[in-house]
């Protein structure tokens, strides 16, 4: 694996980012939106089979309603962590595949739909997940504390630890495009993406407000929109990585299929 170095100075512009995110996503809106679109009716219908297999087929809502009233929280938090976890495991690779889809549109490489799934073969598929695990785990972890504590104080420790779990995602931002162009493990990738989006703290997160907020603004097209306006989050985070660290200019699938692992 590469190394990071984290004392390279590190040049992030607001403006420049936010122009190069929209051109570069303007270039794999509807590509990745109809990718999104795919892997939503196959999120829900795989949600749905699991719901009907684990309670039956009796009142969902009702069902729902016996999960949130129950007097001891800590079962359904644990088992929010677990599906959490697994959930950003398996689509971690695919993350992947849309940032790579945009780092190839934007360096005029061949991109098509299978590039988003391209991931799940390539050497960096362990340190994906394996980073996908630590991160949601981390976060996870302090958003059940923070309802636990909660339980027992007051809801100052809630937003405690919702603000530490939204911080360790802000900060783990750019973990992926450490892995997959960075070439670096996950623990690696995760702490560099902490040094650098620790140093353009403010920069990275006005940014992710922004570009966040415009994404929200495709539930307006029919509520449909969003699936094409999401992948604003995929361009950004590759612009953020290639302005604040670069990124040389090599095949990063061109290992695919090996078995490095």
């Amino acid at each position: 694996m590469s190394k990071f170095d984290a004392n390279q100075p590190i040049q992030l512009s607001f403006g420049e980012a936010l122009e190069q995110t929209f051109n570069t996503w303007k270039k794999i809106a509807l590509l990745t939106g109809g990718i999104l679109i795919l892997l939503g009716i196959v999120g829900a219908t795989i949600y749905g089979g699991l719901f009907v297999l684990i309670f039956g087929t009796t009142n969902i809502a009702q069902e729902l309603v016996n999960l949130q009233s129950l007097d001891n929280q800590t079962p359904l938090m644990l088992l929010t962590l677990i599906f959490t976890v697994i959930v950003a495991a398996l689509f971690t690779p695919i993350t992947a595949g849309l940032i790579q889809i945009a780092h190839n549109a934007d360096s005029g490489e061949d991109y098509s739909f299978n590039t988003a799934f391209e991931h799940f073969k390539s050497v960096h598929l362990k340190d994906l997940i394996l980073s996908a695990v630590i991160i949601n785990l981390a976060s996870q972890g302090l958003s059940i504390v923070g309802q636990l504590l909660s339980t027992q104080t007051d809801s100052i420790s809630t937003f405690i630890a919702g603000t530490l779990s939204t911080l360790l995602s802000l900060l783990t931002f750019i973990s992926i495009p450490f892995i997959i162009f960075g070439k670096l493990d996950a623990i690696e990738a995760i702490k560099a993406s902490i040094s650098v989006c620790g140093r353009k703290f403010f920069t990275v997160l006005f940014l992710i407000i922004v570009v966040g907020i415009i994404a929200i603004l495709g539930v307006i097209g029919l509520c449909i929109g969003i699936f094409f306006t999401m992948s604003l989050i995929n361009a950004l985070q590759y612009n953020i990585y290639k302005l604040a660290v670069g990124i040389e200019n090599v095949d990063e699938l061109s290992q695919i299929g090996e078995d490095s692992y």
